[in-house]
């Protein structure tokens, strides 16, 4: 009986390392098929925590960036407002001289032309600067809404993606109000300090003032206007910029057809047709002038 039970004994061990072995690869091969239905979930998750292999594109949540773009441009803008508004309704006495007639009239033919200018860059920055509040106003409840994916590569890509429209509207917005604002000082300080009016006296230095406030402030002028047209990344420049929010919003007008839309673009169309208007009739009384 005893050597019947040993040989039993030694046969049940020796079967034990064939059955293990058995288990071990038949769990190594349920580990891999778990790990294969895994790995797309584990590299998504890498790439979102910024753990990705060299090369990857890095996905990162940009919706505080967005909030704080729309939030933080408001404050610039409003700070163009208050003062082009405030320019709006200064030089009363000297602008009721422009429908005076010549004789009436204290100021010169270039003194209107440049007056002219600094009402129409005053009104021009302030709508503009209202624009971009408004915009960023409204932009900014969008972005607290969501309703939108948050990822992207950078915030510039993100913001392109989700909030085109907003977000070429304030920066083209801005900016042209910005221009306009410079555009307003300088004409202002002609008319103000009386650089442009007529002088017997050959050694005043009037001239020579005026001439030191335009090559100032367009000095300034162009030195944004490079750096602004090298960084639109977009567009060469800012007039293409400007080409294209003209074709957004003939966009929403003509073919989204939004009936508000529709209406404020033929007003503008009034508006720069009376313009126009306005500068042809001023050229041919300096040209009736000198004749």
């Amino acid at each position: 009986m005893m050597p019947g039970f040993v040989s039993g004994s030694i046969s049940s061990m020796a079967s034990l390392p064939s059955t293990a072995s058995t288990r071990l690869s038949l769990s190594a091969v349920d580990l891999g098929a778990k790990l294969s239905t895994l790995a797309p979930t584990l590299s998504l998750a890498l790439v979102i925590r910024g753990g990705a292999a060299a090369g990857d594109a890095v996905m990162k949540n940009y919706y505080g960036d967005a909030l704080g773009y729309f939030g933080g441009l408001r404050v610039p803008a409003t700070f163009l407002a208050g003062s082009s508004l405030a320019a709006i309704f200064t030089l009363k006495h000297k602008a009721s001289n422009l429908a005076s007639n010549k004789e009436e009239s204290d100021l010169s033919s270039i003194e209107k032309r440049v007056l002219k200018f600094y009402h129409l860059m005053s009104v021009s920055a302030f709508a503009l600067s209202l624009n971009t509040i408004a915009t960023c106003t409204v932009a900014y409840t969008a972005v607290i809404h969501g309703r939108f994916d948050p990822f992207a590569e950078t915030a510039y890509l993100f913001m392109k993606r989700e909030f085109l429209y907003e977000f070429t509207m304030v920066r083209w917005s801005f900016l042209s109000s910005v221009f306009c604002f410079l555009g307003m000082l300088a004409s202002r300080l002609l008319i103000e300090f009386e650089l442009l009016k007529p002088t017997g006296d050959v050694k005043s230095s009037r001239p020579d003032v005026a001439r030191l406030v335009v090559f100032s402030i367009g000095a300034l002028v162009t030195s944004l206007l490079s750096y602004v047209n090298q960084n639109l990344w977009c567009w060469e420049s800012l007039v293409g910029m400007s080409i294209t929010v003209g074709k957004m919003v003939l966009k929403r007008a003509f073919i989204e057809r939004r009936p508000l839309q529709i209406v404020s673009v033929l007003c503008m169309i009034a508006s720069t047709y009376y313009l126009g208007k306005l500068i042809i009739c001023d050229v041919k009384d300096g040209i009736e002038g000198k004749l």
